[in-house]
């Protein structure tokens, strides 16, 4: 993991936009334009990757067409359920990078 900072700060604004007003999907994809689109796996520890990974899998599988990217198409092909639960799986490598920030601060 290079920077536990960088992935704490780039997953909190993450965070704070999917509890925001508004449609799930809408913060979802606001979620990742101002955060998580940044991140690769080289931000998280070894043991988080596959989380992380599958994250961004169930948020860019659909190709890029015209003005539409990658991620926008993949959210709004969604269900309000598949949103809810890709946006759970945020949370919970949230907290577990808020953990390892935490332990980093306390050194």
């Amino acid at each position: 993991m290079e920077d536990v900072n960088y992935t704490y700060e780039k997953l909190m604004v993450a965070v704070s936009t999917l509890t925001g007003p508004g449609d799930i999907r809408a913060r979802l994809l606001d979620a990742f334009i101002s955060g998580l689109h940044v991140l690769g796996s080289n931000d998280f520890p070894e043991e988080l990757r596959d989380d992380w990974l599958e994250i961004m899998q169930a948020l860019t599988w659909l190709p890029a067409e015209r003005d539409e990217g990658t991620a926008q198409r993949t959210v709004e092909a969604m269900s309000d359920d598949e949103a809810r639960e890709v946006a759970s799986q945020v949370f919970s490598l949230f907290l577990q990078v808020a953990e390892r920030y935490c332990r980093a601060e306390e050194s």
